[in-house]
């Protein structure tokens, strides 16, 4: 059973590890001190690191909101913890010079994951097509 264990963690890691998606895997943490929340990073993936160009020693261990400088994301995160549903949402991050789609679900215990998919080049051809149309 433990053979049987270890080999499907090694093969969600291997799926984790190989996505062509930036992955984060993140956790609920209440701060005691008082009633704000935080999501901590668990772990990132190598697509999280070549999209975002941080490294996972930048990331790990801290919360998301030290990572993620922009509103966006900040204000969806809030909007998890309060409905535990999964959300879906893209933006400009001008942080990473980037549009990105966000999907994050919860997972149970707490944690979470967000995908995080580059649609730059999506963007930029939809636009283009809007300025045409209108020439």
């Amino acid at each position: 059973m433990r053979k049987t264990i270890a080999s499907e963690d090694e093969r969600y890691h291997n799926i984790i590890e190989n996505s062509m998606n930036g992955i984060i895997i993140h956790r609920l943490i209440q701060n005691p001190d008082d009633k704000n929340k935080t999501h901590l990073i668990l772990e990132v993936n190598k697509a999280f690191q070549t999209l975002t160009g941080l490294c996972s020693e930048e990331v790990v261990g801290k919360s998301v909101s030290d990572v993620f400088v922009d509103k966006v994301i900040l204000e969806k995160i809030k909007q998890i913890i309060t409905t535990e549903k999964p959300i879906r949402f893209d933006g400009y991050f001008t942080q990473f010079n980037k549009h990105l789609e966000i999907l994050t679900f919860p997972t149970g215990n707490d944690e979470y994951v967000s995908v995080l998919t580059n649609i730059t080049h999506r963007k930029y051809s939809e636009r283009k097509k809007q300025i045409l149309a209108c020439g």
